[in-house]
């Protein structure tokens, strides 16, 4: 089963390359990861999502946190959806919203598509509220591409209906503003704080729970250094998300003649959301749960490189070395978050293409 799930995956991936802009091939993408992520029933976070879900149900509204979650599932017990149905349905929804996303945004969408199969596609199966949280997360940075800010915090307010922790994006809402002169020096200056709350973190975080009572849990979860899994994964992809940025600048500024102004646009916007997201880099010291804050904006960089493959990347040039120099580093992130998980590599594809009742269903 797990031989056949990755097989199926890689197909998909490299059929991209053979044609980049196919919709059969697009579709067919967006339906296996519908496939995964829709009809997966394990990992480390299934049962607690289980327990919410069945908890949730018996009342409508709890308050702004996670408020359209809750009104989905008290209607989903309404029509005696179980669990699993539930998150097919919503699921199936996200995915045509990530779909269309990609579709508009990217010159390339199938090579788009198979950057996101390399990376976050295995922890959006496991972390299913967090998903369903980043697509509106990346909905609403489209919408802030276009200057539409109002259509922008509807959909941030949606992600918010799902994960709280959505609310980080909020003050990318200024990005085209603040950010356009004061870039560099606000990330300086956030990354200056950041290291030294971190050096006296213990001081720092009785501080913390005397004003953030109510979500005490969370932040100890979150912010406490012991809970982290893995140090070396906060290094390495503080160093790649640099290199990342690194690349995509020289990317940038070798941009070919085929560019057009409107993706030249949203190229820079892309980068200026890169040197934004620098300022949550110390977190990832602290805690592997912050690297999803991350996987948004790796969705734009894939929409970035895609649409640099317009016209055509010439061999042998710095925009061709420098993507294949993305790619790599991407799958040396991949491999390292996957092999310092909980359960490893192995438990990854365990949870990804064994506990899935429709592959169960074919197999068994």
């Amino acid at each position: 089963m797990i031989l056949f799930g990755i097989s199926v995956t890689i197909v998909l991936a490299l059929a991209a390359i053979l044609n980049k802009r196919s919709k059969k091939i697009f579709v067919a993408q967006c339906f296996w990861l519908w496939l995964l992520c829709g009809f997966n029933a394990g990992g480390i976070d299934y049962v607690q999502n289980e327990i919410i879900y069945y908890s949730f149900g018996k009342r409508m509204f709890s308050g702004i946190t996670e408020w359209l979650a809750n009104i989905l599932i008290y209607f989903s017990h309404k029509i005696n959806l179980e669990y699993w149905q539930y998150n097919a349905v919503v699921t199936l929804f996200a995915i045509v919203v990530l779909g269309y996303t990609i579709y508009k945004h990217s010159y390339a969408p199938c090579i788009a598509m198979s950057l996101f199969y390399i990376y976050p596609m295995f922890d959006c199966v496991i972390q299913k509220r967090y998903f369903l949280s980043m697509v509106f997360c990346i909905l609403g940075l489209g919408f802030l591409i276009e200057k539409r800010k109002a259509a922008y915090l509807i959909a941030l307010l949606f992600a918010i209906g799902f994960h709280f922790s959505a609310i980080i994006y909020l003050p990318i809402v200024l990005i085209d503003k603040f950010f356009e002169k004061y870039t560099k020096t606000y990330v300086s200056i956030i990354l200056g704080l950041e290291v030294i709350l971190l050096i006296n973190m213990e001081t720092n975080m009785e501080t913390l729970k005397d004003i953030f009572v109510k979500i005490q849990s969370k932040i100890q979860l979150y912010l406490y250094i012991d809970s982290y899994s893995s140090m070396a994964v906060g290094i390495a992809y503080i160093v790649l998300q640099l290199i990342f940025l690194v690349l995509l600048i020289r990317i940038e500024k070798a941009r070919t003649k085929y560019s057009l102004e409107k993706v030249d646009a949203e190229n820079k916007f892309i980068i200026k959301l890169n040197l934004l997201f620098c300022v949550f880099l110390p977190l990832l010291f602290l805690n592997s749960t912050f690297l999803r804050y991350f996987r948004g904006l790796q969705f734009w960089n894939y929409v970035f490189l895609s649409n640099k493959i317009k016209g055509g990347v010439k061999k042998k040039t710095v925009s061709y070395y420098a993507i294949i120099c993305f790619v790599i580093c991407l799958l040396l992130s991949t491999i390292l978050i996957m092999s310092k998980g909980q359960f490893g590599i192995e438990g990854y594809m365990q949870t990804v293409f064994e506990e899935n009742k429709v592959l169960q269903l074919i197999f068994n």
